[in-house]
């Protein structure tokens, strides 16, 4: 079983970066995870019921699902709505709020006891995590802190995928 550190320490390194007044992005992978293993992917719930802290444009769910879609496939993977092996969800933050947020960490599985933690979301925050569907574990996350703003468009926020991706695991093809 992980301690309470080890679950809390990557969301608290990310968390550092929130209280900086430039735009900033982290990302962070899981070393086990076999990322060319995975094929497929989709959406842990369907991205009109994106989790959101202030009010976003009505279709900025869509907009970011194409850019996800966009970004996966072309690293190779295809899209398979709730069976994919690997399941996106997002949140955003347009305006900045103390939410909390129930973690668990690279390696632990769904149904693993969470640890609660408040966080203050800085406007503009966009967090995509990526999770192994057959073991419910995350493997992935990008986060981008002060980027997304009410009035985004869909080339901004395809930028700001593709920047978050640029590290991922698996190349372009």
């Amino acid at each position: 079983m992980r301690n309470a550190a080890t679950v809390v320490v990557p969301i608290a390194a990310a968390l550092l970066l929130v209280g900086c007044a430039s735009p900033q992005l982290t990302t962070e992978a899981d070393p086990t995870a076999d990322f060319g293993a995975y094929t497929t992917f989709g959406w842990r719930q369907d991205p009109s019921t994106l989790r959101q802290v202030g009010d976003i444009p009505a279709d900025f769910p869509q907009i970011l699902a194409d850019a996800l879609t966009d970004e996966l496939a072309s690293r190779g993977l295809t899209f398979d709505g709730a069976q994919g092996q690997l399941l996106a969800t997002g949140y955003v933050a347009i305006e900045g709020q103390t939410d909390t947020w129930s973690d668990l960490g690279f390696g632990v599985s769904r149904g693993s006891p969470a640890t609660d933690i408040a966080i203050e979301w800085e406007s503009g925050t966009l967090v995509i995590d990526l999770t192994d569907a057959s073991t419910g574990t995350r493997v992935w996350r990008g986060a981008v802190f002060g980027e997304i703003r009410d009035d985004i468009t869909p080339e901004r926020v395809r930028d700001v995928v593709e920047r978050m991706f640029a590290d991922f695991p698996v190349d372009r093809r």
